[in-house]
């Protein structure tokens, strides 16, 4: 009696296929990163643009709300203002009790506020600031102005292009010319 014995097909990568394919998979990986974190850059920038723009207006809110001065200014020591914004800021009232605090983690950017008040943004009880226009512009590392948002006096916001000049304070803030 003979016996049938059925040919079975194997099913499987060889070692040199699956090398093959771990190749290509590094290579492509390679290629997309530049792009990813380019991506990831432009998400930063944006959040940092909503959130300051988002608890600017909590400021203000709080201000008519309560009907006393409100303050943000950069992170400091404890009911007091540091001087820089790329650390984050803290939202104050009248007595110094903290409101609302941020924090900017990450120290791929730069955040300037040009304001003839210095380094505070002061809401009134109605609403408006105690300066005039004031000017929030983020830098990137290479010394790029990359957005700005401006505050008027009633204390709304509107962004803008960044111009020369803010080119100019990122260059100086870079240590480029």
């Amino acid at each position: 009696m003979t016996s049938i014995v059925a040919y079975r097909h194997q099913f499987g990568l060889t070692l040199i296929e699956l090398c093959f394919v771990i190749l290509l998979l590094v290579i492509g990986a390679c290629i997309a990163m530049p792009a990813l974190q380019a991506q990831v850059d432009r998400h930063r920038h944006t959040s940092t643009l909503l959130t300051l723009s988002t608890q600017l207006d909590y400021a203000r809110q709080q201000g008519v709300q309560r009907g006393q001065r409100i303050r943000v200014c950069p992170f400091g020591n404890t009911g007091h203002c540091g001087t820089d914004w790329s650390l984050g800021w803290q939202i104050l009232d009248e007595k110094d009790q903290l409101l609302l605090s941020t924090s900017l983690s990450h120290r791929r950017q730069r955040l300037l506020l040009s304001s003839p008040s210095g380094t505070a943004i002061v809401y009134q009880g109605n609403g408006t600031t105690q300066m005039g226009n004031g000017t929030f512009v983020l830098c990137s590392t290479k010394g790029q102005p990359l957005w700005a948002l401006v505050i008027n006096r009633q204390g709304r916001l509107r962004q803008r292009s960044p111009e020369a000049y803010d080119r100019a304070r990122c260059n100086e803030l870079s240590g480029q010319t």
